[in-house]
């Protein structure tokens, strides 16, 4: 079914072909009527000198192109119920018709009708051709709205029926009347039925043929134009015959003008449909090819906005996967704090009764092979808290300027033989005059574990490099800043993508079990992070690994200012048998070593078990500073320090423990934290240190 066309100017040309189209179709009937009319007038009023009524119309054929002419005018105006009640009588009767001549050969419905008739003229049967004709524009009428096609093709046999009749009234009359079909059929009647059969296409104008002639495009025009030159021929025969008829025109000369006059319109119409049909593609082209830029540019646009969705989906891996492992670092960080403290309250009890105990044993005696091989147990575990403390970023670094080339040199002296005879070791120190912010001994700690790595990497032997340069590195800030690089390299086994990628993972390894903790790369990584620095790690499969730790350079420090306070601490040791001392501690254990390393070493002490006896007796006598474990249930280490402070002023307050939490710590004035386990050297200096 045809559609307006949504163009302004489309649509209006639109209805005005509809106009046009209704407009012939009443015309048509009208016309149609008028000659009925004419033939009824005849038989009711008896004109015998009407043409209509001396060519032989007969009543039925008249009553049905007067009912049909007034259903298509009704049609045409939408009254389809009106319409049909209309339409419907002429149908019967041109059934009747053909019914009769099919039974009894003869037209005696005709007969009938005109006897019910007054007046005397003349009137004729109903031809075959005539009824048909009836039958198929009445149907036509009737199929419009619900089979377009089928009603098209009822109003086109019916114009081909009496196109014929008029072409053998135009060409030879007698030709026509010899065939039986046709026999009888009026020029009035011929032509009045044509009328009909088109009004009965044009009623229907949004669907079937009607569209297709009222379309305002060009295809639509093309049809118009063709539909009109096909007048051409006919008319032209016509004329051209009549010419030949009355000898003004030879017949050879007017085949030739016949030929002419059709040959020449059609092939200027083939020409301007053509012209049409070519600018139709050249628009076509036009816009296949715009469209085609155009979904080469929408394309462009999906595949830049994939990419960049792409860019954000892997950016939002990174920050989710960055946020996963901070909380798993946090999430770690506190249980292994937690059980840092713990572990280094007994090896505390360990190593300060292996302290005591080597005091009283002479060196020659035998079980102190044994207590020598015992502490340097408690080293090694010391160095394992240590590193659990780092990676979950709980210990408290000192963070100071610390140049590179001496810490290098005590790092390759520190080193020394863990990496056995089948490694090469080679230090290419490009770090002259280089200060970086970060804690020494944790510095050398971590070089210590990545080096104690690549050897592990390396079971059949190689070679270990540890580089130091200043570059340039974009930390946090965003901008490139001055920096110092320290590369440990070795010749090993490498790793491949997916192991290089949890490598700083804390207790991921590839080591069997026992052999390894998985804390070596997180304790460099945790470390670089509190110094403000970074760790990168470079890995091939068979060719090696880097691992380089990035430390921010600072300016450089003058050597008083980093000279050891060793004057002051030994001074504060001369003076020990004139200070008194409060240690507080949870751990008995813990307590009774501190007590007794602080009490051999001249410092009058008094002891309590948790920090509520400890501020009771503060509240009672003034220490000269107060040693504090920081872990304790019910009040933690800090809070008592503020609340003893609150006493007295200015206490001097030194914290033991393994875990220190350094915003805890903040507010806590003339304190300094002693990591657990340490010596009885450790302990008495910093007591020195604190009461200076």
């Amino acid at each position: 079914m045809a559609s307006v066309p949504n163009h302004p100017i489309d649509r209006t040309r639109y209805r005005r072909l509809d106009r046009r189209v209704l407009a012939t179709a009443d015309l048509g009937a009208v016309v149609a009527a008028l000659i009925a009319v004419l033939a009824f007038s005849g038989f009711t009023f008896d004109f015998p000198h009407l043409i209509v009524t001396r060519a032989g119309m007969s009543p039925v054929t008249t009553l049905g192109i007067c009912l049909l002419a007034i259903a298509i005018m009704l049609s045409a105006r939408e009254y389809i119920r009106i319409a049909a009640a209309s339409t419907a009588p002429a149908a019967a009767l041109g059934l009747a018709v053909l019914a009769s001549r099919l039974v009894s050969d003869t037209d005696q419905v005709s007969g009938l009708v005109a006897s019910l008739l007054p007046g005397d003229s003349p009137r004729g049967m109903t031809a075959p051709a005539t009824a048909c004709c009836i039958v198929l524009v009445a149907g036509a009428v009737i199929l419009r709205r619900a089979y377009p096609r089928l009603s098209n093709t009822c109003s086109g046999m019916g114009m081909a029926i009496t196109g014929t009749v008029l072409l053998g009234y135009a060409y030879g009359p007698e030709q026509i009347g010899a065939l039986e079909f046709f026999s009888g059929v009026t020029l009035p009647t011929a032509s009045a039925l044509f009328l009909l059969s088109l009004g009965a296409i044009f009623i229907e104008h949004r669907t079937g043929w009607s569209a297709v002639i009222a379309a305002p495009a060009p295809g639509g025009g093309a049809t118009r134009r063709q539909l009109l030159f096909t007048l051409v021929p006919p008319v032209a025969a016509w004329a051209l015959l009549r010419l030949a008829t009355i000898e003004k025109l030879g017949m050879d000369a007017a085949v030739t003008l016949l030929v002419i006059v059709t040959i020449v319109p059609l092939a200027l119409l083939v020409l301007r449909d053509g012209r049409i049909l070519a600018t139709l593609d050249a628009e076509r082209q036009k816009r296949a090819a715009f469209l085609d830029a155009h979904n080469r540019d929408m394309e462009r646009q999906l595949k830049r906005q994939a990419r960049q969705i792409e860019r954000e989906v892997e950016e939002r891996r990174k920050v989710e996967a960055a946020m996963y492992a901070t909380q798993r670092l946090e999430t770690v960080g506190q249980l292994t704090g937690g059980i840092a403290h713990d572990f280094n309250n007994l090896l505390m009890g360990v190593s300060g009764n292996l302290q005591l105990l080597r005091r009283k044993l002479p060196e020659d005696h035998p079980a102190m092979r044994n207590a020598i091989a015992a502490g340097a147990a408690v080293e090694r575990g010391t160095r394992l808290t240590s590193q659990l403390l780092t990676f979950s970023r709980s210990q408290r670094l000192d963070i100071r300027a610390v140049e590179i080339r001496p810490l290098l040199a005590q790092a390759r002296e520190l080193i020394g033989n863990a990496l056995g005879p089948d490694i090469d070791i080679e230090i290419r120190d490009h770090s002259e005059g280089t200060w970086a912010r970060t804690d020494g001994d944790q510095l050398e700690l971590a070089i210590l574990n990545l080096v104690v790595n690549a050897r592990d990497a390396m079971p059949g032997g190689g070679r270990v490099t540890i580089e130091a340069e200043r570059l340039k590195h974009v930390f946090n800030t965003g901008e490139p800043v001055a920096a110092i690089g320290i590369r440990i390299i070795d010749t090993g086994v490498g790793m491949s993508p997916e192991i290089a990628a949890r490598a700083i993972e804390p207790f991921f390894t590839t080591k069997e079990r026992g052999k390894g903790t998985g804390l070596g790369l997180a304790q460099a990584h945790g470390f670089a992070l509190q110094c403000g620095g970074d760790l990168r790690l470079f890995s091939v499969p068979g060719a090696g690994t880097t691992v380089e730790l990035l430390l921010r350079e600072t300016e450089a420090v003058a050597a008083e200012q980093i000279r050891p306070a060793a004057t002051q601490d030994d001074a504060g040791l001369m003076n020990a048998a004139r200070k008194r001392l409060l240690v507080i501690d949870d751990d008995e254990d813990v307590r009774r070593v501190i007590v007794e390393l602080l009490g051999s070493a001249g410092f009058e002490v008094t002891e309590s078990a948790d920090g509520r006896s400890g501020l009771e007796q503060l509240a009672a006598w003034r220490p000269d500073a107060a040693v504090i474990d920081f872990i304790m249930p019910g009040m933690n280490g800090a809070e008592v320090a503020r609340r003893a402070q609150e006493l007295h002023p200015g206490l001097p307050i030194l914290f033991v423990s393994g875990y220190s939490d350094t915003v805890a710590l903040d507010g806590i004035a003339d304190a300094m934290v002693l990591r657990k386990p340490f010596n009885d050297d450790s302990l008495q200096r910093a007591v020195a240190r604190i009461l200076h």
